[in-house]
């Protein structure tokens, strides 16, 4: 039975376990297996939760970069194909620039989050105006491709977080209206 078990286990059952009958050393040994099974099918359970885990926050990560980069895309675009005043060519180098920064500050963050299971993010006072400009500079060029006019209706204030996750939030929710929206 034993035999049987640790062939069954080898094969990737690792559910399979011996019923161990008597004091006699084969039965201590029948425990032991039975132990060592136990603790091996939560390692593998653990490693499959990491491994998941690990996936979707690939996947998360993936998605907070595309937000950013289709700005910086955008707003390059625009420099190599317009005729621009040598004012609106620096804003929109100063697009790129701030996104590119948001970019590797949000690289960061992801990082450190990774590395640890529960981080603590410090808070900070936000003002809304300010979140709001940064929004609707960020979704600009895609809003513009798609003739799209984004309307922001805040009322002056402060928010506490974290600009640039609270700034990714927003950036989702708009690129998920827009590519929702029928236009």
């Amino acid at each position: 039975r034993l035999s049987q078990a640790t062939r069954a286990f080898a094969q990737g059952n690792y559910e399979s376990r011996v019923k161990s009958k008597g004091n006699d050393e084969i039965a201590d040994l029948m425990r032991d297996f039975n132990a060592m099974a136990d603790k091996l099918e939560t390692n593998i359970w653990e490693l499959n939760d990491a491994v998941r885990r690990q996936e979707e926050f690939t996947g998360a990560f993936a998605h907070e970069l595309k937000t950013p980069l289709t700005s910086i895309i955008g707003y390059s675009e625009v420099l190599m194909s317009t005729e621009l005043s040598e004012e609106a060519r620096m804003m929109s180098a100063s697009y790129i620039y701030q996104d590119g920064k948001r970019l590797e500050r949000l690289a960061y963050k992801m990082m450190e989050l990774a590395r640890v299971d529960k981080q603590e993010i410090p808070f900070q006072q936000i003002g809304v105006t300010s979140l709001m400009k940064s929004l609707r500079a960020t979704t600009l060029p895609l809003m513009t491709a798609r003739n799209i006019t984004l309307k922001i209706d805040a009322q002056e204030g402060f928010v506490y977080g974290d600009k640039d996750l609270l700034l990714s939030l927003l950036l989702n929710l708009v690129d998920n209206a827009r590519k929702a929206c029928s236009r």
